[in-house]
């Protein structure tokens, strides 16, 4: 992925400038992209009193298309004095999941930048089924913001599955890596390499036949473990302070290690038209993405 030149911002109907909305200005005018900024709904009220015959239909929708539009051009003058080219839209629609995921694929950008609710309650972003359509259905790296600490990122967390068991998709992996390099050095972050193993589901899922095998083979996927992660690190010139093989339960261990260095994106791999399905140790990635105290980053290398 090389520097962006066209991002997609999914603006607030409400009409606020969000945490999605000042990541995606930061991210447009620090790799000099073209930003275009889309807000995608409608006002459930006049839509009601329109079936009511209460209102006109056709005058309830282009008022309020009028009003985010007037909305979004003050947006681009704004903007135009910081050197971002924008340009902007609004749609009207009663079915926004379908109309996102259309958008998406028509306007095929390379980023699509998105805020997600945050819940202070459970520290993380929730994410929901609209979220989650969208990527499934969607091709571009797409940037998931719920309440970042900083406009740019200045840490960001790559994960990936170098497990020696589990990890059989090396090229899978290097084009995480690749992705999450070049996303760091757009915004000048410190990137971190890790990879998680959870050696008790390992263990159970042998049902107790590795009792009677060699007392130190946890030992031995250990280290082959982080032989392999280093590896990549070696391969993409990754520091090896900034390189952890991590065990435990993956989304567990990821969330507290992305704790531990205030990380503000984590970055993950899914395969294209798979949806979040075999990223890192299959379906996990899901649990990963749903669990993260962070912004997430989720990238399709196979559609690279």
């Amino acid at each position: 992925m090389g520097p962006y030149r066209n991002i997609l911002l999914f603006a607030d109907p409400s009409m606020l400038r969000t945490p999605a909305y000042d990541r995606a200005v930061a991210l447009a005018q620090a790799t000099d992209s073209k930003l275009h900024i889309v807000t995608i709904g409608c006002n459930h009220l006049l839509e009601y009193a329109s079936r009511s015959s209460l209102h006109d239909s056709t005058k309830a929708k282009e008022g309020w298309l009028q009003i985010q539009q007037q909305w979004l051009l003050a947006q681009s003058e704004t903007l135009k004095p910081r050197g971002i080219e924008v340009s902007s839209n609004a749609v009207w629609t009663l079915s926004p999941r379908e109309e996102m995921v259309e958008y998406a694929n028509e306007f095929k950008p390379d980023l699509i930048v998105k805020d997600v609710r945050h819940e202070a309650f459970i520290r993380r972003p929730w994410l929901t089924p609209s979220d989650w359509h969208l990527l499934t259905h969607v091709e571009a790296p797409t940037l998931l913001v719920g309440k970042p600490t900083h406009v740019l990122p200045r840490r960001v967390v790559v994960a990936i599955d170098a497990s020696p068991v589990t990890g059989d998709d090396e090229d899978f992996n290097d084009q995480i890596v690749q992705q999450a390099l070049a996303f760091s050095i757009q915004c000048k972050a410190d990137l971190y390499l890790v990879s998680s193993v959870d050696y008790q589901f390992l263990r159970a899922d042998a049902q107790g036949m590795m009792d009677s095998w060699a007392p130190d083979l946890y030992e031995n996927l250990h280290q082959d473990h982080a032989t392999a992660l280093r590896s990549y690190a070696q391969a993409h010139h990754i520091p090896e302070d900034r390189v952890r093989a991590l065990s435990g339960w993956t989304p567990h261990a990821l969330a507290n290690f992305v704790d531990s260095v205030s990380a503000d994106v984590i970055v993950v791999g899914t395969h294209a038209r798979r949806g979040v399905h075999r990223a890192l140790m299959g379906s996990v990635a899901e649990s990963i993405i749903d669990a993260a105290p962070c912004d997430v980053l989720v990238t399709k290398p196979g559609s690279a």
